[in-house]
């Protein structure tokens, strides 16, 4: 999806959901080569855009969603990332000191969702991201904040008297996206 998006300019979205691995283990190496892949469609989906579009007005590109990778899992998937020209927001928001109050991985495995499923003994992780292209307008909005969100448990569960669950078995991801004003960016 591509939005004109005021004072911007043109921003390409991808919202996707990465192989997870099924009955597989997640980091199973066939399971990171076909993750890999389909970053890879993700990355190549945006690249056209920034030659179709006149250069003035497309402003970048942002992968969000469950990409079922990250620093603690399938590193080099989120690597990939990363070197083909995208920046992770909630680490950018973390070193600005803007993370707010909530859990601390998108994908925990306490979460009862996940404690009755095949990956119950995988470790916390953050595999849910906002990559910012780089290398374009969008280098001009950095990530002000982030937070997980969605944690609560207040899902009844069928068949299961007094059991609550969260709306997923991964947490929500807000990030908030700044320009800094001129004075801010020209004392730095």
């Amino acid at each position: 999806m591509t939005v004109d998006i005021p004072c911007i300019g043109m921003v390409s979205l991808v919202n996707m959901h990465a192989t997870a691995g099924g009955v597989t283990h997640p980091e199973n190496p066939g399971v990171d080569t076909d993750r890999e892949d389909e970053l890879r469609q993700a990355i190549e989906c945006l690249s056209p855009k920034r030659n179709e579009m006149d250069v003035g007005t497309y402003a970048g590109g942002i992968i969000v969603g469950d990409l079922n990778c990250g620093p603690e899992a399938s590193p080099g998937n989120y690597e990939y990332v990363i070197l083909n020209g995208f920046r992770d927001a909630y680490t950018e928001a973390e070193a600005a000191g803007g993370l707010l109050e909530g859990p601390e991985y998108s994908w925990d495995p306490t979460n009862y969702l996940n404690k009755i499923g095949p990956h119950a003994e995988c470790p916390g992780q953050r595999c849910d991201h906002v990559f910012v292209q780089r290398d374009c307008l969008l280098d001009e909005w950095k990530a002000h904040s982030a937070q997980l969100v969605f944690a609560e448990q207040f899902v009844d569960i069928k068949h299961k008297d007094g059991v609550k669950s969260t709306l997923s078995d991964h947490h929500g991801l807000v990030v908030e996206l700044r320009r800094p004003k001129k004075s801010d960016s020209a004392s730095t």
